[in-house]
């Protein structure tokens, strides 16, 4: 009987414990913590590792949508860039090394930092639903659930007690690819920067539960001056 009457309080809890919290209230909770939808513009040094290598990145950012990324490969400079409408880039390993127009696919702006989903995501008309208390690894997050407008779906798993973002899980249907292929983010190692901003200066990326690469950074400067000519492509 007291082995009973302790299983219905634990459960008791727990249900208390899931309406306390909303979908609504841990985005705001990690917006209002980590103040990332107040950036507009940053630097950032990162190590890259994947398939065994370490890359050195040097990237600027600026909203909406100019970047300008350098990549040391083996003790060699690419550069990729874009003005926010020409896309550009320098490879010192083609035949051509000069500045050129990058054509193809459009470079996506630097969404994570300026047009996060998890922005002003009621204005862009997707829903979000606080699915579960889930356990991954062994540790248990929120799991929240947003659906955009063309029914596409990301789980997100916040921390119960720091109410930070931990995972990020999302599916992508590959051309010729029979099976969906599952993403995940994993953030790590939350700092503070310049005052008031916390970063997670880890990012581990899965697909299909596999590590595909790691991202560190190594400085991180937010919401600085930088010149618009920084993102245009040389003559």
């Amino acid at each position: 009987m007291k082995a009973l009457s302790i299983f219905l309080f634990s459960a008791i809890l727990s249900v208390n414990a899931t309406h306390a919290q909303t979908a609504d209230g841990l985005i705001t909770s990690f917006l209002d913590k980590t103040q990332m939808n107040k950036v507009t513009s940053l630097k950032v040094e990162q190590v890259i590792t994947m398939m065994g290598m370490n890359m050195e990145v040097t990237a600027y950012s600026k909203s909406p949508n100019k970047e300008y990324i350098e990549t040391d490969v083996m003790g060699d400079t690419i550069i990729t860039a874009s003005d926010g409408e020409i896309n550009w880039g320098i490879n010192p390993f083609d035949e051509n090394p000069e500045p050129k127009v990058e054509t193809g696919e459009d470079k996506e702006d630097d969404s994570f930092w300026f047009d996060n989903d998890l922005f002003n995501y009621e204005e862009k008309g997707y829903a979000v639903s606080l699915e579960r208390l889930a356990e991954i690894a062994g540790k248990e997050y929120w799991e929240v659930k947003m659906t955009k407008n063309e029914g596409e779906e990301t789980l997100y798993y916040f921390d119960p007690e720091t109410l930070l973002l931990c995972i990020m899980r999302w599916t992508d249907e590959e051309e010729g690819v029979s099976e969906e292929e599952v993403y995940e983010s994993h953030f790590s190692d939350y700092r503070e920067v310049d005052g008031g901003f916390l970063v997670a200066f880890s990012t581990l990326i899965k697909n299909n539960g596999k590590t595909s690469f790691e991202i560190i950074y190594t400085s991180i400067e937010l919401n600085i001056d930088i010149d618009d000519s920084k993102f245009t492509m040389p003559k």
